[in-house]
């Protein structure tokens, strides 16, 4: 699934989903900043892994 896919479904920059999708596959723990609720949900519904 392209970064850009995800970013139109999460109405977030591609630069934003390259970064998140980054930390997940590095496994690194959240650093104490909110993502808005639903982005994770809408890359896994495009096609994202995780």
């Amino acid at each position: 699934m392209p970064a850009s896919s995800a970013a139109v479904a999460a109405q977030v920059s591609e630069t934003t989903v390259r970064k998140g999708v980054d930390e997940l596959e590095a496994g690194e723990e959240p650093l104490g900043r909110v993502r808005r609720a639903g982005c994770l949900d809408a890359f896994r519904q495009a096609g994202g892994s995780q």
